[in-house]
């Protein structure tokens, strides 16, 4: 059952119409209150798991994320 046409909608704006959704001042209480922290990446129980190899993948990442932010955003 489709409720609306996509026939002229922008192909950037996507399949849904979130543009329509009301938007809210502040933030949303549920996501205020969450903890925010590391995550444990390791699995002892497991010694075969992927997730324990996953912390030297992520250091290396973490080092590309780490520094200046571009003064102006690139030409595009």
């Amino acid at each position: 059952m489709r409720l609306f046409s996509h026939k002229n909608r922008p192909v950037h704006l996507g399949p849904y119409p979130l543009e329509r959704l009301p938007r809210a001042d502040r933030d949303h209480p549920a996501l205020a209150s969450a903890a925010v922290g590391p995550l444990p990446l390791t699995d002892p129980h497991h010694p075969e798991s992927l997730a324990n190899s996953m912390s030297q993948y992520i250091d290396v990442m973490d080092l590309m994320r780490v520094g200046q932010v571009a003064p102006r955003p690139l030409p595009g």
